[in-house]
Order: C-alpha cells, then structure tokens, then sequence
C-alpha cells in the first residue's frame, strides 16, 4: 500500500518574481489552488496502519496486565472492551482462566476502506482536499486487519471504527480465526475499499448475521432454510456438540436464545465484491429440573460456578454468553452463495444456579 502524499500546488515564475519584488508588483500574488482528485484512496498508508496498530496493542498489553479495563481507553470500545472485561474477571476467580488474546505481530491482512480525498487520513481533513466537508462526510470507517502474534497459533481478526475525522480508530471487536478460514482482502490496491453495497450481497449485513444465530447450534444434517444458507464451520460444531450433549442429560429440560445484538453489526467491502461482516449474538443457556425429578443435582463447571457461587443445582441454571462472529458474505452474483464464518469468540459474562 503506497503512501498518500501532499503536493503543495506549484507557483509559476511570475508568482515567485511578485514574491520576490512585492513593493513593485501591481497585481495580487495568485493564491494555490486545490489538486484534482483524481479517485478514491485508502483511509490510512500502511505506515499510519502499522502506528495504530501499535497504539491499540500497546493499549491491550497495558490493560491485560493489570486485568484493568479501564486502561483501554482511548483505543478500545464496545464488544471488544466488553469481552475483555468478562475475561479478566474470568481470571480473577477461576484459577487458571486463559487470559485475552494479544493483538498485535506479523500482519496477515488488511482490508482498508477507501475514502475520495488524498490525505483524508485520521484525526484530520486534509487542507488540500478539494471540498473538505466530502472528506468528512465519508465516516464512520471501518477497518479490518488479521494479525499473529509472535507463538500464537491463532491470527486474531480486529475490526476498528474511525467515528469521525477528529476521533481515533478504535478497536470495537476481535475474534481468532477459525481452522481453515480465509479472510478476502481488496483487489482495489491503493485505492481502499469501497462501502458496503447490502444490495450486491446474497443476504444484507445484519440478515447474515441472524442466519448464523439460526444455524449456530444447529447440526448440519438438521438445518432449516435459513441454517442452510450457512456453511458449516469448527465453531458451528463445538456449539453443536455442546448443546447436544446438554439436550441428552436425564431430568433436565435444555433451551438455548441466540438474539443479534442491536446496532453491533459492522462491515467492510471486500475485492471479490462481497462483505466482511461482524457481529455480537446475546445467548442465554438454561437447564430446568424436570416435574418429577426431585433430587436430581446438575454440578456446575468451574467458571459457571465462581460466577453463579455454588458448584451445583437442584432446579435451575442459567449461564449468559457473548459470542463474535465474523463472516464472510459473497456477493449476490457468487456461485457459491454460503455465508461463511471465518472467526468466532465467545466468553461467559453470568451465571446462576438454584
């Protein structure tokens, strides 16, 4: 990716001469005038990239090592901070409890968006712009990137959010990449990538994402209509497995609500005409007693039971999760029209027992 440059406009010899003799001069120095744009340009040079990306793992480290997660601001909001925080107080009460994974490392990709205006980069609108309000009205931007750190076997996909051309971007969410999993990158090179078109894709942004809450859970062989627009996937069939094991246990009754969170979808274009797309789904998971079963004790895993401060039940439980997941959206011409999960993260947030 090049970087975006700042050609101050070129005076002319009579320009430089009524600089030089101003006492004599009977006509006004000529003022520069804006640059042409010529196309679209990414929102941000692969050096400014490299900086922000620095910031936010510097940010992460610094927060992950105190388990505080108010040290994650500026550079850390929304589902990102939230899973955060679940995790650190995962590992303040359950020995043992993995900590957050880095960002950071080798970059394995990056899906930049495209903005009109040369310069438009972040914090500022670029003098030079030809209308600087164009500029600013091309937010918020979003931005994916696939890095690895240095002994992690799982590449972590990030996706930040510029709200406004004063704001910094901001990490909103993070998922490991699934087995396998191949994130598109833009084919626009230097160019960015340009918004996302929810009418050039086989399902909109949003529908996407309630069609894997559909599917999540759900075995392969036993999908409906809406599961079947989704491929299948490693996160699918841990879920699956689960959640069919839970449905086998004697004297329990077993139900599970997946919801979309509202407002927590964001995408970003990718060069093969489709979508990368991330999403939070809310998901309750309840085991009732039977009517009849009287005695009957379900024991608690370690983590479920440090946040619900009892190891088992005699009636009911209840666990609440957050899970992340990003998807891939083919465009609407694909000849492979499935929605594909390409990384996922999960943490539990609550927990009862009675």
């Amino acid at each position: 990716m090049s970087r975006a440059v700042r050609r101050p406009a070129a005076l002319g010899v009579a320009g430089v001469l009524a600089l030089g003799l101003a006492s004599c001069a009977a006509e006004p120095v000529p003022q520069p005038r804006p640059q042409a744009v010529e196309g679209p340009v990414a929102a941000l040079t692969a050096d400014r990239a490299d900086v922000v990306r620095a910031e936010v793992s510097e940010a992460l480290a610094a927060a992950d090592a105190a388990r505080d997660a108010a040290l994650l601001e500026p550079r850390v909001t929304g589902a990102a901070a939230e899973l955060r925080l679940a995790r650190y107080r995962l590992q303040g009460v359950v020995g043992g409890s993995p900590a957050p994974a880095p960002v950071g490392g080798e970059v394995l990709r990056d899906v930049v968006p495209a903005v009109a205006t040369p310069g438009a980069e972040e914090g500022a609108v670029p003098a030079d712009a030809v209308d600087p309000s164009a500029a600013a009205g091309t937010f918020p931007r979003t931005w994916a990137t696939v890095t690895q750190a240095e002994g992690q076997q799982q590449p972590q996909l990030s996706v930040l959010v510029q709200d406004d051309a004063r704001s910094p971007y901001r990490l909103v969410a993070t998922a490991g990449l699934l087995p396998g999993a191949v994130v598109p990158g833009t084919a626009t090179g230097d160019a960015g990538t340009p918004a996302v078109d929810p009418a050039a894709l086989v399902l909109p942004p949003a529908d996407a994402v309630a069609a894997y809450a559909a599917a999540l859970g759900t075995p392969a062989a036993d999908a409906g209509d809406a599961a079947a627009a989704v491929a299948d996937d490693a996160f699918r069939q841990v879920v699956s497995a689960e959640e069919t094991e839970a449905d086998a246990l004697d004297f329990f009754d077993w139900s599970v609500t997946r919801a979309v969170r509202e407002g927590s979808v964001v995408s970003v274009a990718t060069g093969d005409g489709g979508a990368l797309v991330l999403g939070l789904l809310d998901t309750e998971r309840v085991q009732q007693l039977e009517p009849g079963s009287e005695g009957a004790l379900l024991r608690l895993p370690a983590d479920e039971a440090a946040l619900a401060g009892a190891g088992e039940a005699g009636e009911r439980t209840s666990t609440t999760w957050v899970e992340a997941v990003a998807l891939v959206v083919p465009p609407a011409d694909a000849e492979d029209t499935q929605v594909r999960a390409v990384a996922a993260d999960r943490v539990l947030v609550a927990a009862e027992a009675s």
